[in-house]
């Protein structure tokens, strides 16, 4: 093959990888925005709307829903990507009669405001607003129930800001295993692709994709942590819920069988009843 020839076959490999990988970037960083029209009132509870002003000075839209009889303990619940509070409300007010709830849109996504997600880096920053805003309210006791990228942002973010207690549910352990799997249908080729997005987040976001990763964070977190994850899970794989056990052997680990991304709830009988009793017995 004449050396041109190969030249330009490499150049357009190039290309081709540059073009995916900036495309793939911009995706995850900029989804499309997703607003539900759920409130609290929807579903007969009384509740306040909230602004939250985070160390970055990102403006966050969020609610407090006291609970059915008077507490200074709450929970905190954390919504998927690329979703916001209200997809996840119907989901967690079975947690309303004893514990007060905060939600809240993370950065670029609901009605929150910012410029992109950074899936999971710069959301510990708010959840940190979230918890500093509660202590000023006197809430004493707090706790995390958070989904997917909420579950993984709790887990990182707990120790900070002394949270007491973590339920996640469809967590990932490690973005850039996430990353990795985003590009799986390339095969043993998705390595360029994994590198050249990696390097866009560090040059253009100064992220470092492999600090992100609640494995690592969760190795000497103290409090107690239930991981929830379904065994059929087609968006995060419950190896990633072994990968979370695997580093804090303390972490209560239920997997729940035949269930699929975020649909513990739906296939286990006994789920609400499970994690009121976690959160009951860990926040007291």
């Amino acid at each position: 093959m004449p050396y041109t020839k190969l030249l330009l076959i490499l150049l357009m490999a190039v290309l081709v990888v540059t073009a995916v990988s900036l495309l793939t970037f911009y995706s995850a960083i900029r989804p499309p925005k997703y607003v539900s029209h759920v409130t609290p009132a929807d579903l007969n509870l009384k509740y306040e709307s909230v602004k939250l002003v985070t160390e970055d000075d990102v403006e966050l839209d969020a609610w407090f829903i006291p609970a059915g009889k008077k507490t200074d303990k709450t929970v905190i619940v954390l919504h998927g990507y690329p979703f916001d509070k209200g997809n996840i409300l119907p989901h967690s007010i079975f947690l309303h009669d004893e514990f007060n709830l905060f939600l809240f849109d993370f950065r670029y996504l609901g009605k929150s405001k910012g410029s992109y997600s950074s899936v999971g880096f710069h959301e510990q920053k708010d959840l940190r607003a979230a918890t500093k805003y509660l202590r000023r309210r006197n809430q004493t006791k707090l706790g995390a129930f958070g989904f997917s990228l909420g579950g993984a942002v709790a887990l990182m973010e707990a120790k900070n800001s002394n949270v007491n207690a973590v339920v996640t549910e469809s967590s990932y352990a490690s973005l850039e295993n996430m990353l990795k799997e985003s590009y799986g249908l390339f095969g043993p080729f998705k390595f360029p692709f994994v590198i050249t997005t990696k390097l866009f987040s560090k040059l253009l976001l100064g992220i470092n994709i492999a600090e992100v990763s609640p494995e690592k964070s969760i190795k000497e977190l103290g409090i107690p942590l239930l991981i929830v994850h379904g065994s059929v899970d087609d968006q995060i794989s419950v190896e990633n819920a072994h990968q979370l056990k695997k580093a804090n052997e303390n972490v209560e680990l239920w997997i729940v069988e035949g269930a699929n991304h975020g649909m513990a709830g739906n296939v286990a009988k006994d789920y609400e009843k499970r994690i009121l009793k976690f959160l009951r017995e860990n926040l007291n």
